[in-house]
């Protein structure tokens, strides 16, 4: 949990992230607690987006790409709609 609480800290403490971006960790760090705390995991846009209660695909795309440049995820794409992307959190 203190790895949780770690995260939770510095993303809350970074004056360039938004409640979207805020929205889309949480819903990955949940994604995260259901595959057991392992690293990379498998996520859907589809699920993300409910989870995080994102409506827009622009605002999706634009905080996911945010969080890459901002060094809090890797993302390795599928390209395949019947195969999840993959995603690991960064410490």
């Amino acid at each position: 949990m203190a790895e949780v609480e770690q995260y939770i800290d510095v993303i809350l403490n970074d004056k360039r992230v938004t409640a979207y971006h805020c929205s889309l960790f949480l819903a990955l760090i949940h994604c995260w607690f259901l595959n057991n705390h392992v690293s990379p995991f498998r996520v859907t846009r589809i699920n993300l987006m409910r989870l995080s209660h994102i409506h827009s695909l622009a605002t999706y795309h634009k905080c996911l790409k945010e969080l890459i440049e901002f060094s809090y995820i890797e993302y390795v794409p599928s390209y395949n709609k019947f195969v999840a992307s993959q995603v690991s959190l960064r410490t």
